[in-house]
């Protein structure tokens, strides 16, 4: 009876574990969901004042630069820290945006003149489009 007693506690122990877990797995999934939320806001913000410095050919296009830059990589990294909690019906957006965002980093440091906004809004549109995926399988 006290064997049994004590597998019926330990099982309900390891349930509650997991359970604590998984409540953990999905309180952090909500955070970092609401992050990129945020982050996305902002995104919008910095590319606009990015184009306008590009676009007026101001000085400031460096430190527009760099705060367009910072807010994609945080995303990035807001995103990276979660992929491999997520499900794997959740994998395939969470990989678009991450490519998404790689590559318009890359375009970010291309883009200094009016001549080259081309690619600017066709990968910020990608970042958005891939972003707004993600955000709809995270829920």
């Amino acid at each position: 009876m006290i064997v049994v007693n004590t597998l019926i506690s330990g099982g309900m122990w390891y349930l509650q574990v997991k359970v604590d877990d998984d409540r953990a797995v999905t309180e952090l999934v909500q955070k970092r969901s609401e992050e990129i939320r945020l982050a996305a806001l902002d995104f919008q913000t910095f590319a606009a004042a990015y184009a306008a410095a590009v676009v007026d050919g101001a000085d400031d296009i460096p430190q527009a630069r760099a705060r367009l830059l910072e807010n994609v990589m945080r995303q990035y990294s807001t995103i990276d820290m979660i992929e491999s909690l997520l499900p794997a019906a959740a994998r395939e957006p969470v990989v678009d945006y991450k490519s998404a965002l790689s590559e318009f980093s890359s375009v970010i440091t291309d883009t200094d003149d009016v001549l080259r906004m081309r690619p600017f809004w066709e990968g910020a549109a990608q970042v958005l489009t891939a972003r707004d995926a993600v955000i709809g399988v995270l829920g």
